[in-house]
């Protein structure tokens, strides 16, 4: 039996996680560059040697970013998403709007109170 964390509940499973698979969605600012706060959240993964576990990397602008947008009822960015799979094949899908709770449940990670701050700070701007 593996015990693991679901939107903050202890759940039980019988299934070890196999696999998983993140994207990371951005969005392009009208200049074609990517926009303040993707490229902020793009430093902190590489500043915490997380940006090589991102396997997808989508921009709202194209298709499939604004398809995922929309079925997942988001409007900011960037979001992550991330698949998860057991040994037989089940799936779930966990939406994260905001990178330090990802760092924290999906890389267990601890988060320092000025990086709190930061996220604070930037989505006020």
């Amino acid at each position: 039996m593996i015990l693991f964390k679901y939107n903050n509940q202890i759940k039980q499973s019988y299934h070890i996680i196999s696999h998983q698979k993140i994207t990371m969605v951005k969005k392009l600012t009208p200049d074609g560059s990517a926009c303040r706060k993707c490229l902020n959240i793009e430093s902190r993964l590489k500043k915490d040697n997380l940006f090589d576990k991102i396997d997808n990397h989508l921009y709202v602008n194209n298709i499939d970013g604004n398809k995922l947008a929309i079925k997942y009822n988001i409007n900011t960015v960037p979001f992550f998403i991330v698949e998860s799979y057991d040994e037989n094949g089940n799936n779930r899908e966990d939406i994260y709007t905001v990178y330090m709770k990802m760092k924290k449940d999906i890389f267990n990670k601890k988060i320092l109170i000025d990086e709190a701050i930061e996220d604070i700070a930037i989505s006020i701007l």
